[in-house]
Order: structure tokens, then sequence, then C-alpha cells
């Protein structure tokens, strides 16, 4: 009878090594660093590469092969602007634009926010945040010199969610990548006006659910 039990106890145990990963609902996962993208004028604007900012594993129960995608991030943008007029030069302008984008790729393929018909097609890079700024300044002769200097952030939590149909079932990578795009202009060129502009990734976090979602 002892011989009998242990060799049960051992076929439950290869078993359970073999089936691996056990089906869930629900998953979450974290990334506690911080991203940092910096960009000032005169230089042309930057498109940044997109990079992994946070990935969780799946594996779908059956019957449920949709996802529910949950991105939530800490996100600070800063944007920074010198006009300085000096006669003759009457008019001096500056304009600054930062924006942290994202998308979502499960199992290395790009899934759509919304799969929009073309034109103009699916959305799949949306604005996790964005700021712009836009700053004038004037002077009236015989004034010869007047400076504005101007300091904008714009700082919090934001999130985005995907419904993600027909996954299927099975174990599942999912990612979000995130990107940074900043332009700074500053005219006429050869003041001593200037822009910068700032963007920060902070901690994250990404739950993904196991649903059926239901078409409307």
């Amino acid at each position: 009878m002892k011989t009998i039990l242990q060799v049960l106890l051992m076929l439950t145990l290869s078993c359970g090594l073999a089936f691996g990963q056990t089906a869930e609902k629900a998953t979450a996962a974290t990334n506690a660093s911080t991203n940092f993208a910096f960009h000032s004028s005169p230089a042309p604007p930057s498109v940044g590469a997109f990079f992994n900012a946070v990935t969780a594993h799946i594996k779908t129960p059956g019957g449920q092969s949709d996802l529910l995608v949950t991105f939530s991030a800490i996100t600070v943008l800063v944007a920074f602007s010198a006009n300085a007029n000096k006669s003759p030069v009457v008019v001096t302008s500056t304009v600054g634009g930062t924006a942290i984008n994202v998308r979502l790729m499960v199992d290395e393929n790009v899934v759509p926010f919304a799969a929009l018909p073309s034109p103009p097609g699916p959305i799949t890079v949306v604005a996790l945040d964005n700021l712009v700024k836009s700053t004038n300044l004037f002077i009236d002769p015989p004034i010869t010199t007047d400076t504005l200097v101007q300091l904008f952030s714009l700082g919090g939590v934001r999130s985005v969610t995907w419904a993600v149909p027909n996954v299927g079932n099975g174990e599942h990578t999912v990612t979000v990548q995130a990107q940074f795009v900043l332009s700074d202009q500053a005219v006429p060129v050869g003041t001593l006006s200037g822009s910068s502009t700032e963007a920060f990734l902070g901690p994250r976090t990404l739950a993904v659910q196991a649903v059926d979602i239901k078409n409307f």
C-alpha cells in the first residue's frame, strides 16, 4: 500500500509539472523605473523609438479568449520658454510641445486601440499625455528690451484601457510600449529667445483580465 501511494504521489507531481501554468482570469505587473527625455530649440523635432514600459503574462481559461488591458503610469510634462526682444525686433514667438505615446503588443503583435475602417484605418498609437505651450512677446519702441520667462508643468496618473478580442486560449505575453515626442521652436532665429521641453514616464502598472467581450 505504501508503494502504491508513493507511485500515485509521483504521478501527481509529474502531471503538475507537465501542465505548467494554470489558467487565470487576471494578472498584473509593475515597473518602478522612470524614463526621461529632454529637447530644446533650435534642434529639430525628436520622435523617439518605442521602448517596453511593462510586460505581463496570462494564460486565458477556456471560453474566455478576449482580454481587457489597463495601463496606468505617473507622468510629468514640462515646457519652458524665454522670450527676449531687443529693438528692432518687436515680436518673438516660442512653441514647445511634448507627448508620451503608448501602444499595446500582444504576443509581439501590435493591437489597435480602435479598429476604424479605412480611412483613417486602425488607431494603434494613442497619447497617454501631451502638452503644447505657445508664447508671443511684443514690444513697442522706444522700449529697447523686454524679457518674458515661463515654466509650465503638467503631471499626475494617466491610464488607458484596450479591449482585445479573440486572442485565443493559452499563454499570452502582453506588453505596453511607450514613446517620447518632443518639439521646440523659437523665432526669429538669432535672438535670445528659446524653448525646451521634458517628459517623464514614472512608475507604472499593467492589469490584464480574461473576459468575454460583448459587441453592441
